[in-house]
């Protein structure tokens, strides 16, 4: 057996026994079956007349953009449906939306540290990340804190870029663009890892950034991925469209401290 993937099956059947376990002693808080309650309703097919401020009308129904604030947004709910086709309307289908998409976040990170470093790296970071007490329990609440969506999208769009890097196929550049842009249909917190990246290339790659898009990359791969980005974070785009911009509003209001985020 491939030494990556025995290590990888591992450290994932460790994280799953501490995820799984005594799953429904866990509880709700509101902000975790808000969510859970419009997935019901999107796949009933039901409208939802309260908290979202801005929804999308097609074919007679009404299609949630946010949550009840301006910087949560409803793919969340979006995500449930197939869980909930799959496992019944239930609290395992609820819970195991984050539980797999962190499952899922652990082979991933463990491919970009190895691509980035080594496998020595990508060993320990990836193990250190499976037997985190916080990952693991943010898992288990996930659509509470939505920290776990986040992490998956932001690696899985970082694995499809290597992978385009690699192969030189537009479906993974395209693929990478729009998870990218995914993370901010769940949460205005994601723009912290966009920003971080963009930090990170423009102090210490800037040159070798550059010049890889312009040698690399044709004017519309560009425009494709710019597109593919923007389709992703279609409900962060759209929400902000149809409010003027109420979610940057919210930057008015935040303290340097950020003792009122």
């Amino acid at each position: 057996m491939n030494k990556d993937l025995l290590f990888i099956s591992i450290i994932c059947l460790v994280f799953i026994s501490f995820a799984l376990p005594n799953l429904y002693s866990v509880g709700f808080s509101p902000d975790e079956a808000g969510p859970g309650l419009w997935g019901v309703y999107l796949l009933k097919g039901k409208d939802i007349d309260y908290c979202s401020k801005v929804d999308i009308h097609l074919f007679g129904k009404k299609f949630p953009v946010n949550y009840t604030q301006a910087y949560c947004f409803a793919l969340p709910s979006y995500l449930l449906i197939p869980f909930f086709l799959v496992f019944g309307i239930n609290t395992l289908a609820l819970k195991l939306l984050p539980i797999t998409l962190s499952l899922l976040t652990l082979p991933l990170l463990y491919y970009v540290s190895k691509q980035l470093f080594n496998r020595r790296v990508a060993l320990i970071t990836t193990l250190l990340l499976a037997l985190s007490p916080v990952f693991i329990h943010y898992s288990r609440i996930g659509l509470h804190t939505t920290e776990p969506m986040l992490n998956f999208f932001f690696i899985s769009s970082i694995f499809f870029f290597i992978q385009y890097h690699h192969k030189k196929k537009n479906f993974y550049l395209y693929l990478a663009s729009y998870l990218l842009g995914a993370g901010l249909s769940i949460k205005l917190s994601f723009a912290s890892r966009l920003l971080g990246v963009f930090l990170v290339l423009a102090v210490f790659f800037f040159k070798g950034s550059l010049n890889y898009i312009k040698t690399k990359l044709k004017a519309r791969q560009i425009v494709a991925a710019i597109l593919f980005f923007c389709f992703g974070a279609f409900l962060f785009i759209y929400f902000n469209i149809a409010t003027k911009g109420e979610t940057f509003g919210l930057m008015k209001h935040v303290r340097v401290d950020g003792s009122n985020l």
